[in-house]
């Protein structure tokens, strides 16, 4: 028996459900879209399960268009965030030359052993790379650096390989570590000429200057110029000029020492040209020995 007319249900004319309001989870989850750009979070966050959102995208080309607008803006802001990072570590300033000093061994040891605690090996996160990337900038050493953020060296490799931020971060660490590590050799060149800047109570740095001079190398890139030449805007031309000055400054220094020496008592051994302190006297053929 077939049902009366006025009781059968009519037909939505609308194509799917077009026209109907849309069900209220649709806004927190393409915010949350927006904000995450994945979808399981998103609808988790809207409190639905993900075929759901999924289903309606398949059947709503307006819903459509709006999660197509929200992952947009999403990875727009992303590529804003990568970009204001990369220019701040770019611009950040080397770090200081007690920075780049090393704990000693107990404490050492206690540190790199709270570092490493974690539940998954080479599993990554942002704490892990924000302390690959501290210690980057420190030490210039890859192996280090990977240690201290509890992963391997092949785990952070293969991630610059296919992360290309990763890899713009990674060179623009090692450009700061390389400059701080420049400026400290200057530093040690400048204490050898001019003993009253020596300061025996800093603790040495975590590389040792064979290595540093290692890392200063051009990497088998050829035009490299060192940072600090770069900051200051010199080019080629101007290496040989900065070299005598550079020489020049030293050789003042050095004379400075001289004369404030003599002033208090040194005095000078025609023979080798030496000083000789104080209450010192020069054996012949031998070097000065105290009397």
């Amino acid at each position: 028996m077939s049902e009366p007319e006025e009781h059968r249900p009519t037909p939505d004319p609308s194509p799917k459900g077009e026209g109907k309001r849309p069900p209220r989870w649709t806004i927190p989850f393409l915010r949350a879209l927006e904000r995450t750009g994945d979808v399981r979070a998103s609808a988790e966050d809207a409190g639905i399960d993900h075929t759901t959102a999924y289903l309606r995208r398949r059947t709503h080309p307006e819903f459509a268009s709006d999660w197509e607008r929200a992952l947009k803006a999403h990875a727009e802001r992303v590529e804003r965030d990568k970009a204001e990072e990369l220019e701040a570590l770019r611009k950040a300033a080397p770090p200081r030359s007690g920075e780049l000093s090393c704990p000693s061994p107990e404490g050492e040891g206690k540190s790199k052993k709270a570092q490493l605690k974690r539940t998954g090996h080479d599993r990554w996160s942002a704490r892990k790379e924000k302390l690959f990337f501290d210690e980057l900038a420190a030490t210039a050493n890859v192996k280090s650096s990977a240690k201290a953020a509890g992963v391997s060296p092949n785990a952070v490799y293969a991630r610059r390989l296919r992360d290309p931020h990763f890899r713009a971060k990674w060179a623009a660490v090692l450009e700061t570590g390389r400059a701080a590590i420049e400026m400290q050799l200057v530093e040690r060149a400048k204490k050898s000429f001019d003993p009253d800047e020596m300061d025996l109570g800093d603790a040495e740095p975590r590389v040792s200057v064979a290595e540093a001079l290692r890392i200063v190398q051009p990497s088998g890139a050829k035009g490299y110029t060192p940072a600090f030449v770069e900051r200051r805007g010199f080019d080629e031309q101007d290496d040989d000029e900065v070299r005598e000055q550079l020489i020049q400054k030293l050789l003042r220094l050095k004379r400075r020492r001289e004369e404030q020496q003599l002033r208090e008592g040194w005095s000078r051994d025609e023979e080798s040209g030496l000083l000789i302190p104080p209450g010192w006297v020069r054996s012949a053929g031998s070097p000065p020995v105290e009397p």
